[in-house]
This record gives C-alpha cells, sequence and structure tokens, in this order.
C-alpha cells in the first residue's frame, strides 16, 4: 500500500504541469497558499508549520522572510488555518539542522513537531517549505506542501518571476 502511494506521488510529481509566471512575489505566494487551501477545504482548523525556502544548493535565501511573511499573511485570510509562531520555528530549524537533504524524512518532522509542542503547546498538521533557483531571466520557487510530514503524500507547485520584477537585494546566485 505504501508503495502505491509513493509511486502515485512520484507519477503526479513528473506529470505536473508546467510553471506558472507570476508578477509578483504576492502572487507567488497566493499560488502556494490556494494549493494548500484547496486541499483543506473543510472547517477543521489545520496548524501550519512555515519551514524555510532554501536555494537549490541548500542555503537560506534572502527571499526566506519575504515569502514566510507573505505566506503567513495569505494564510490569515483563511480561518481554518492558524500559523505556528515563525520564530519558534525557525529557532527548531536551526537547532536541529533542518535541510533540503532531510525534508522528505518523517523522522525529521517528528522531532520537529516533537519540539513545536514542548515550546508551542501546537503540533503542525501540515508543513510548507520552498526551494528558489535562478538564471538571468527568472526566479523559480517551489513550494513543497507535506502533510503529517509524509512527504509522499504532500504535494509542489513550482512558480516564476522575472527577475526585473524582484528588488535586487533580493536576488542571489547559488
Amino acid at each position: 500500500m505504501i508503495s502505491l502511494a509513493y509511486s502515485l506521488f512520484l507519477i503526479l510529481s513528473l506529470i505536473q504541469s508546467s510553471p506558472i509566471y507570476n508578477r509578483t512575489i504576492e502572487d507567488t505566494v497566493k499560488e502556494i497558499t490556494n494549493e494548500l487551501a484547496n486541499k483543506y477545504s473543510n472547517n477543521f482548523k489545520v496548524n501550519v508549520a512555515i519551514l524555510e525556502f532554501r536555494t537549490s544548493s541548500n542555503k537560506v535565501s534572502r527571499l526566506n522572510q519575504l515569502i514566510q511573511r507573505e505566506i503567513h499573511q495569505s494564510l490569515a485570510t483563511y480561518n481554518n488555518f492558524k500559523v505556528i509562531e515563525q520564530y519558534s520555528v525557525n529557532h527548531i530549524l536551526e537547532e536541529h539542522g533542518w535541510s533540503l537533504e532531510n525534508a522528505t524524512s518523517f523522522k525529521v518532522y517528528s522531532t520537529i513537531n516533537e519540539n513545536l509542542f514542548k515550546n508551542t503547546g501546537t503540533i503542525a498538521d501540515v508543513f510548507v517549505y520552498g526551494v528558489i533557483s535562478m538564471d538571468n531571466e527568472y526566479v523559480s520557487i517551489t513550494g513543497f506542501i507535506v502533510p503529517g510530514g509524509v512527504a509522499s503524500n504532500g504535494s509542489k507547485i513550482t512558480v516564476k518571476i522575472s527577475v526585473d520584477d524582484l528588488p535586487a537585494n533580493y536576488l542571489e546566485s547559488d
């Protein structure tokens, strides 16, 4: 059964439509939060932990704080989402060395949740993180939604923004 779910996830990942082209970070975040809202459109409260948005070389991007803040603000417009306090999440990520290499590890998400509960009294129902890459024309942001820390049940969305539409101080190459 697990291998069937994993196979389905891989197939869906491979047939993902081409990237969405946006003009602003706000539009990009809206795409990610819309994906989350579509998955959790029921009436119960969903606790969301916003993890880091890193470059493809696994560095924390300058865009990280901006994207985290925008996701937080965007999710605040929905009644069924509660974003876990960002300072606590960032502190736990730093303390436990979270990175893209261990972003698919259920054990890592379990440890994060255990520490979130100790620090905030809350357990994340879903984790959101991302990968940022850049070429001469576009910044690509791939947002990953990981329900309950089970990467095989997750989804992703890739959005591209023209480098001309971002402030120069946010642009950094890998």
